[in-house]
């Protein structure tokens, strides 16, 4: 089955620093990544759905110029609906950006990597349109690393291709060959930092599960991971999912330099290819 992004649209709501969104850590890590930038910078998202962090960034630094682009037409009129901050959108091609070479001064990429076909070819086009000395920020799930929970049960036979079914996930990178397609793109790696480490995993890896028992019992092919985790927000279900996330900010802030699967990236443009 060919996963449709103009069904699965991610990103509808506006990220927070909030320890109890499940965003917050990406989005406090981008703006550590980004608070080199000047207050004039201009900022592009790639593969922002319907511009959840984008429009975060824009809201906490509104002296900034921002842009968010997306394959799926679905997300981007979306985006536009849901703007209401200056955020300009944009569809996009997959390995194709319509914006001139050396255009913006930072570009963030947040679970987009793992999607792409050839991720040297799309990181090669992000360069290109960044800045010479331009930042960017990604944040890449590496499920095929020896500390991932996923890698566990792909060994095990208990994966059954669920990250790929529901999230469109196609690749399954260790650490070791994120940081090798970054430098074969012409990057240079500047800092790392983790996240999601014992709690984040097990977590994602029930909403997969249950995600799978619903789709069996109802007959759908294809679920949105996030929305499916937000459905529900009333009750005791809302209190334990804030606790829930409140605990994976809190492992994600002590264990941060400790190797986990879940990797955040500080990239400079640097090297010419």
């Amino acid at each position: 089955m060919t996963f449709d992004y103009n069904k699965s649209i991610w990103g509808k709501g506006t990220a927070t620093l909030k320890w109890s969104d499940p965003a917050n850590v990406r989005l406090r890590r981008c703006m550590n990544v980004f608070s080199v930038l000047s207050e004039k910078a201009k900022i592009l998202e790639v593969g922002c759905g319907a511009g959840e962090f984008i429009r975060a960034l824009k809201s906490a630094r509104p002296s900034w110029n921002c842009f968010g682009a997306d394959i799926s037409e679905t997300a981007v009129n979306r985006a536009i609906i849901s703007a209401g901050g200056g955020v300009e959108y944009a569809l996009c091609g997959e390995y194709s950006l319509p914006y001139s070479d050396g255009e913006f001064d930072g570009v963030a990429i947040f679970d987009v990597l793992e999607h792409v076909g050839d991720p040297v070819v799309f990181l090669q086009e992000i360069r290109r349109v960044l800045k010479p000395s331009g930042v960017l920020y990604a944040f890449v799930p590496c499920e095929g690393d020896i500390t991932s929970l996923w890698h566990l049960l792909d060994k095990l036979g208990q994966k059954h291709e669920l990250t790929k079914r529901f999230a469109g996930h196609i690749h399954f990178f260790s650490r070791k060959q994120l940081s090798q397609v970054f430098e074969n793109s012409g990057f240079t790696v500047e800092s790392k930092s983790y996240a999601e480490h014992f709690i984040g995993q097990i977590l994602g890896v029930a909403v997969f599960k249950a995600m799978a028992r619903h789709a069996k019992n109802t007959g759908e092919e294809q679920l949105n991971n996030e929305q499916f985790f937000l459905a529900s927000n009333s009750g005791w279900y809302s209190i334990f999912k804030k606790l829930v996330n409140f605990l994976i900010s809190l492992e994600s802030a002590l264990f941060f330099l400790i190797p986990s699967p879940n990797v955040h990236l500080a990239v400079r443009n640097k090297k010419k290819l």
